[in-house]
């Protein structure tokens, strides 16, 4: 039994790859135009919903972990709003 994590890439169709970069330069350009462009937060969850859904085709293994990052994110994001209101 091994018990190691496997970060090997599966073989996957070229329309995940077509959807992948799509969505890679949707992100890059909300990044960059963060002060010009308000997202609405359920935006924000669903394009980090749909980047998951797209990892998880890739690796199942790397999808858990980004999952894990992002419930500590969206935490993270609900703790430091409630102080900000509570100021």
């Amino acid at each position: 039994m091994n018990n190691s994590l496997s970060l090997q890439i599966n073989n996957v169709p070229m329309c995940c790859d077509v959807l992948s970069v799509v969505l890679l330069v949707i992100c890059i350009m909300l990044l960059a135009n963060k002060n010009k462009v308000k997202v609405p937060e359920p935006t924000k969850l669903s394009l980090l919903l749909a980047i998951i859904i797209l990892i998880s085709v890739y690796n199942i293994e790397v999808a858990i972990v980004i999952v894990a990052v992002a419930i500590i994110y969206v935490l993270i994001e609900n703790n430091m709003r409630k102080d900000n209101n509570q100021q």
